[in-house]
């Protein structure tokens, strides 16, 4: 079972760190626009769930593990939220 779980882990691992670099080259693409307003935060999302996949792989104490995992998510959930905000204005029609 610790192999399955180890294969997982490294398989969302590399598809996140996959997604990290296309999200930094569209951000890249459409900085100064208002698309770029939404995908940056995305991007940062991402990293977050990424260092989050990571710190399963470090050897932590229990304890230490859920604060440095629970800080990743926060950031993560943040910058979705600031992006949903983002992406909400932009369809509206509301300046940025």
């Amino acid at each position: 079972m610790d192999v399955v779980l180890d294969a997982l882990i490294v398989a969302q691992s590399t598809l996140l760190t996959v997604a990290v670099v296309v999200m930094g080259i569209a951000a890249r693409g459409y900085a100064g626009t208002t698309w770029g307003g939404v995908l940056q935060p995305i991007t940062v999302a991402i990293v977050g769930f990424l260092g989050t996949t990571m710190a399963a792989q470090l050897p932590l104490p229990g304890a230490w593990y859920l604060v440095v995992s629970s800080a990743f998510w926060t950031v993560s959930v943040a910058a979705m939220v600031v992006a949903t905000v983002r992406l909400n204005r932009m369809t509206r029609g509301v300046a940025p």
